[in-house]
Parts: structure tokens; C-alpha cells; sequence
């Protein structure tokens, strides 16, 4: 797949997308810049211009790669990996300033992306936004051991996904640190963040209280790849896991290199090593805290939003065990529905979802396509006698060959509570006259909301509705609209 912005192909290499080529050639170009570092520290005189001079166009080549990804996520990674190192090294920064801004400017449509970072109102930003608001409250609701059943993008996409919110659906959380953390739970993520973490640290230690300027270029680096991973998920991807596999391996090797006293057992170094490395691990373990820290307070914020909670069981019924899922509305209107359900997940966003938004609650018993209408008549009233459930309002029916047969029951003997039936897809001219729905009428003071779907004719429907008195067959053109339709009709009742 190919991405344009403004009409200019973005660079995409490495396997990946223009993000994904973005990280690996910002990690290639502080790796290349603390090389050159290297040089200028060890090689005396000019003579390092031999290595600094091709190390210096090198990363103008790298640092043009990067512009014409157009990735903002990469630049903003790129800024703050030179603020990391602005610090100390701001005499390495000076040849590449006046050349990387000329290389920005006449970058097509360069400079537009630049200002496109800060604008909260691009859509790409603000659905990550929504995203990882909504999805924090996802992974404190799984926060032992993940989201296991799929990945966590796909279970957001189904069950927390604002409605509001028009977009495709999501493999990840766009987002490196909450994807994982939304396939494996808080404890893994953690353990895995403290590890990164650590050799982040151990790079800063080397660069900086060592006075190392590669392992400060290489503290940028390793930096700037930690930032990426804010704004794409990286770490599914080979090209990333081999940059960071390089830059863990060069940070462990220059930890150990450092404490190579305690190899020749001079006195005293095993326990310099030990206190080292407590400092280093702590440090990492605060650092990897702070994703779970911001999960922790935004996860708590989107919970109490999310308008409905759902929970999965099975119930005995006519002999038989049967799943059900059952969907709580955080602010409850008083009423239930109780649904006869072929496929709950296909289901639930375009129908069950907009009704738990408005406070409905729903009791959604799966597998019930494949009831035949001897089965209904005897389920049918055992599951609105249950005691242990709230008293249901509402039945509806997802359709076919059970949807008549409910309809018949409804329009021969309306159950006691139910005083509106809620159908789609059901068959309208079934070769048995008895379940044909022309051959009915519904009784006085019942409802019966027909949902339209493009598969069947609704104007069938339409035509039945007009043989109808008091208007009791309802048409509603969508699934957003029945909640509304839903609660005009029972307040008539």
C-alpha cells in the first residue's frame, strides 16, 4: 500500500509503513552521529574530518529520508532526540543546523507537514486521541493478562470504540506501549518496559556521567525510537526489533565493558557493579511505570464514561446450555430488552450498542437462528418467567424463521410485560400461511418496530404497516435510530 501526503509519495522502506521507515532511519542517523562523535573524541587533530566529513553526509542523507517520509510522529521524535543532546553536544549539532533546515525548506510540502503536528483538529490525531482515551479504560478491564481472545484493536473496535466515532476498524491501539499492553496485560508490559528501559538508562549513564559522546548519540537514539512508539505501533515490526536489538546489544556492551574490573576480581569492583546496577534498574522500573501510570489515570477517566458494562455466561434452558451476553447501561433508563440473537458480535454495534447508549438494558441470548418454532414456543416463555433477570419491556428478535414465530406469538398472545417486539430480516411471505407475517395483526397496545436492512425488501413492510391501525408497525430506517424509535413507542404504550 502506498501513502501520499499533499500529493507527494512518502518514502516507505524496511517492510513497513512511511512511520515504520522513519524510526529506522532516525535511529540510523544518531547512530551515524555518534560515530562521528567518536571520531572527534579519539581521533587528534583534523585528521577526524576523514571520518567526520562522510559521517556528516551521511546524516544529511538519512535526515532528507526522514522529511519525505512525512511523518509527523518522526519529527517530533527527531526534535526531541536534539534537545536530548543540545546539552552536551551542541558543537556536534552545529555543521548539520543550517544544511538540515535548507533540506526541510525545499522539501516538497515539507514545511506544511512541520505545522501539521501541532493541529489537534486533523482527524488522524484526533481519532488517535479518542483511541487511546477509550482504550485505556480497554486495558484496565484486562489489565491481568490482556485482551487473549483477539487482538486488542479488534476487541476495541467492537466493544469500545465510541459510536460517534466513523472509522475503520484497528489491528492495535496505534500506539506501541498500549498495544502492547492491551494483548498482554499490565504485569508482562511492565517486566518488558523496565527491560528497554534499563538499557535506556544504561546509555545515559555511559554518555553522560561517563562522559561517553557516543553512548549520549546513541541515548538520542534509542530515545527518539521510544517517542515513535508513542504515535505508530514500531514493535511488531523486524527492521525496529533489529534496531533494537543493535542498540540494547552496543548499551549492554558498554555497561559491561565499563565494570571489565570485576572480570580481573580487583577488589571492591563486584560491589561498585551491584550498586550501579540497582541505580540503573530503579531508574528503568520509574521510567516504566509511566506508561502504566498514564493507562492508570486515563483508563480510570474513559470508565466512567463508557455508558454500558458486558458480561458473558451461560444459563440452562429447556435442558440445554446456552451462552447469553448480558450489556448493563451505566445510566439506566429502567427498562430491559431481552434478544434472541443469531451472532452477538455482528450485531452489537449497529443495534445492540445505540440501545445501551440511550439506557437500555440487554440480555442477548446467542444462537437462537437456529431454533425451530417448536422450540421457541417452549423457550420463549421460560426465559421471560426467569426471576433472576430485571423484568424485560422489550423482545426483540435478530430474524428469520424465528422472528415470524415470535411474531405470531406476539400477535396471537402478547406477553404480559412486553409491550413492544422489535424485528429484522424476518420472512415475510413464508410458504406456511401461519407464519406469514401479511396473515397477522398486531394486538391493541403492542408495538412492532421492523428494522430495515438493504437484504429484504422493507417495502413489503411499509405496505403491512398501512393495513395496520394506530400505527403499531413502526418503520426505522437504521440501528442508530432505534433507541429513538424504541422510546416513542413505548411512551405511547
Amino acid at each position: 500500500m502506498e501513502y501520499y501526503y499533499q500529493g507527494q509519495l512518502r518514502l516507505q522502506l524496511f517492510g513497513g509503513s512511511p512511520n515504520v521507515t522513519a524510526t529506522v532511519l532516525l535511529f540510523a542517523f544518531f547512530l551515524v552521529l555518534g560515530g562521528v562523535a567518536f571520531a572527534r573524541q579519539r581521533i587528534p587533530g583534523k585528521r577526524w574530518l576523514w571520518a567526520g566529513v562522510p559521517g556528516y553526509l551521511l546524516c544529511l542523507l538519512l535526515l532528507e529520508g526522514l522529511f519525505l517520509t512525512y511523518s509527523r510522529g518522526g519529527m517530533v521524535a527527531l526534535a526531541v532526540g536534539l534537545l536530548f543532546l543540545v546539552w552536551k553536544e551542541w558543537r556536534l549539532l552545529i555543521p548539520l543546523l543550517v544544511p538540515g533546515l535548507l533540506l526541510l525548506a525545499f522539501t516538497p510540502a515539507g514545511l506544511n507537514r512541520v505545522k501539521a503536528v501541532g493541529n489537534l483538529q486533523d482527524r488522524s490525531i484526533g481519532n488517535r486521541l479518542i483511541l487511546w482515551y477509550h482504550g485505556s479504560g480497554m486495558i484496565l478491564d484486562y489489565w491481568k493478562k490482556g485482551v487473549e481472545v483477539e487482538a486488542c484493536g479488534t476487541h476495541y473496535t467492537k466493544w469500545y470504540k465510541p459510536l460517534e466515532q466513523k472509522v475503520e476498524g484497528y489491528r492495535g491501539m496505534v500506539n506501541g506501549y498500549l498495544t502492547y499492553m492491551g494483548n498482554h496485560g499490565l504485569p508482562k508490559a511492565f517486566l518488558v518496559f523496565w527491560g528497554l528501559f534499563f538499557l535506556v538508562c544504561c546509555t545515559l549513564d555511559l554518555g553522560y556521567l561517563r562522559n561517553m559522546p557516543f553512548y549520549r548519540c546513541l541515548g538520542a537514539g534509542m530515545l527518539s525510537m521510544a517517542v515513535c512508539e508513542v504515535f505508530s505501533t514500531m514493535f511488531i515490526f523486524p527492521s525496529i526489533r533489529w534496531c533494537m536489538g543493535i542498540g540494547g546489544a552496543l548499551a549492554l556492551a558498554g555497561f559491561l565493558w565499563s565494570h571489565r574490573d570485576v572480570w580481573r576480581r580487583q577488589a571492591g569492583a563486584l560491589a561498585t557493579l551491584g550498586r550501579r546496577f540497582a541505580r540503573l534498574a530503579g531508574a528503568g522500573a520509574l521510567l516504566a511505570l509511566l506508561p502504566l501510570l498514564v493507562v492508570a489515570v486515563m483508563g480510570s477517566l474513559a470508565r466512567r464514561e463508557q455508558y454500558y458494562r458486558r458480561t458473558t455466561g451461560t444459563l440452562s434452558l429447556d435442558g440445554k446450555t446456552m451462552a447469553f451476553q448480558q450489556f448493563t447501561a451505566n445510566h439506566p433508563n429502567g427498562r430491559w430488552i431481552l434478544h434472541l440473537a443469531g451472532n452477538v458480535e455482528e450485531e452489537a454495534r449497529s443495534r445492540i450498542l445505540p440501545l445501551c447508549q440511550a439506557g437500555y438494558g440487554v440480555l442477548s441470548l446467542e444462537g437462537a437462528e437456529r431454533w425451530s418454532s417448536e422450540e421457541m414456543d417452549r423457550r420463549l416463555p421460560l426465559l421471560l418467567a426467569r426471576r433472576e433477570n430485571p423484568p424485560f419491556s422489550v423482545l426483540m428478535v435478530s430474524g428469520g424463521l424465528p422472528a415470524n414465530c415470535v411474531f405470531r406469538r406476539f400477535c396471537e398472545k402478547r406477553p404480559e410485560n412486553i409491550s413492544c417486539l422489535v424485528l429484522w430480516e424476518p420472512i415475510w411471505q413464508h410458504p406456511m400461511e401461519e407464519y406469514s407475517l401479511e396473515a397477522m395483526d398486531i394486538p391493541e397496545g403492542g408495538h412492532v418496530l421492523f428494522l430495515e436492512d438493504e437484504e429484504w425488501g422493507h417495502s413489503m413492510g411499509e405496505a403491512y404497516g398501512k393495513t395496520q391501525k394506530e400505527e403499531r408497525a413502526i418503520q426505522v430506517p437504521s440501528g442508530d435510530q432505534l433507541a429513538e424509535a424504541l422510546g416513542t413507542a413505548l411512551e405511547e404504550h
